[in-house]
């Protein structure tokens, strides 16, 4: 019950605001002690049911740009890997003032993204743009779509619930290659997905429902939040030990 009630809060709120549902679930899992090595897959695959179901209800409404998730994800595929590798060769404390400073530019973008609309960027650079989105979330172990949103939001003149079916259509995508590749290297043990993907789908179900009620201005301001509370996570006890 506990893992259905995780993936159904994590995928309600992510296939509502287009985050998808691993910044939630990955934390709480690891807080329930569960092995690293099982997180991965198990999350993954709960990721891909949750999105199979948000691209089917977007798709439906023809609401978001398929052509761009794709393309996007021609760049995010192998630039995950690159940050993967990247990540081993940073300090922990280089890490996280490095991420910090990514949430707090993230949040400063969110912000300004109606003085930066002019900044619409050609059809050429979304896999260019992608790579770069790829080595961030694979430096930093988060779901692309925390950097994706606000780019699709400036760079693309998306507006918030485009924004949202756009990313759920990557997390798709990604999420088929991200479970392929952790079931040929021999991570088969899938357990508690299956207490999971329940809660996914009806959580994607939830979110998806409340994303074509709810207005823009409301879905942009429960992203700022998510934003604020991932900043306020991680500056908080970078604020304390640098004082004791």
């Amino acid at each position: 019950m506990i893992y259905f009630l995780i993936a159904l809060v994590a995928c309600s709120i992510g296939s509502f605001v287009g985050l998808g549902g691993d910044l939630m679930i990955i934390p709480c899992l690891l807080s329930l002690g569960i092995p690293k090595e099982l997180i991965s897959i198990n999350t993954d695959l709960t990721m891909f049911f949750m999105s199979l179901l948000s691209t089917y209800i977007y798709l439906r409404r023809k609401q978001g740009n398929f052509k761009t998730a794709i393309l996007m994800a021609i760049g995010i595929i192998p630039g995950a890997s690159l940050g993967v590798f990247l990540n081993s060769t940073i300090t922990i404390p280089m890490f996280k003032i490095f991420f910090i400073c990514l949430i707090v530019i993230l949040m400063v973008m969110v912000v300004l993204k109606n003085n930066l609309n002019s900044l619409k960027l050609p059809t050429i650079t979304k896999p260019i743009i992608g790579l770069f989105i790829g080595v961030i979330s694979g430096l930093f172990g988060i779901g692309g779509g925390i950097i994706l949103i606000p780019v699709l939001l400036i760079f693309y003149n998306l507006n918030q619930k485009e924004a949202a079916a756009t990313t759920m259509y990557l997390v798709f995508i990604s999420s088929i290659v991200t479970v392929s590749s952790y079931y040929l290297r021999g991570f088969t043990d899938i357990h508690y997905a299956f207490y999971m993907i329940p809660g996914a789908l009806i959580g994607s179900r939830i979110g998806t429902y409340f994303n074509k009620t709810a207005s823009n201005k409301s879905i942009s301001i429960i992203f700022n939040l998510i934003l604020l509370g991932i900043f306020l996570k991680e500056v908080t006890p970078f604020i304390f030990s640098f004082i004791k």
